[in-house]
């Protein structure tokens, strides 16, 4: 599957992974190929595995999104308080 990690304007990761795991507020979460859609809040670091290869990227507080195995992760968000959601 594809994975874009993007900060801003600038692209952090971008390339084929097996696997994505990460963080939020229910505990840690993964990503596989072929995973049904999804949209959810990251925190911290995410694990991205290519092969044997396990790489850690930090994102502060992101948004991750997943569709038709291409996930995009937008970085470094600013964190919403239980006032704005």
């Amino acid at each position: 599957m594809q994975l874009t990690i993007i900060d801003g304007k600038k692209t952090l990761f971008n390339d084929e992974v097996k696997a994505i795991s990460g963080n939020n507020k229910l505990g840690k979460f993964s990503l596989l190929q072929d995973h049904a859609r999804f949209i959810g809040i990251v925190h911290g670091d995410v694990e991205v595995r290519r092969g044997r290869q396990l790489t850690k990227i930090d994102v502060g507080y992101g948004l991750v999104h997943c569709k038709e195995n291409i996930v995009r992760i937008f970085a470094h968000l600013p964190e919403l308080t239980e006032a704005a959601t």
